[in-house]
């Protein structure tokens, strides 16, 4: 399972990856909305946690984004 977790809090984001992994999932990170829509948009994640305060882009206008793209998580397809 691909997981993409998206925090500007770079202990909070580091400490979800860390644990993520050590869950044997594969883990990829942003740490603004902008970032974590374009990688989010690839389509190639399982599961997205995301923080609802975002920089840039926050959490919930960037799951409004993806979804007028029909874009989701793998497993919700």
């Amino acid at each position: 399972m691909r997981i993409l977790v998206v925090e500007d809090d770079r202990s909070l984001l580091h400490a979800i990856a860390d644990l993520l992994k050590d869950e044997g999932y594969k883990v990829d990170v942003a740490l603004n909305g902008e970032d974590g829509y374009s990688m989010a948009e690839t389509g190639i994640y399982d599961l997205m946690v995301l923080d609802i305060m975002l920089p840039e882009l926050d959490g919930l206008e960037m799951i409004k984004k993806l979804r007028a793209r029909s874009i989701k998580p793998r497993r919700f397809s």
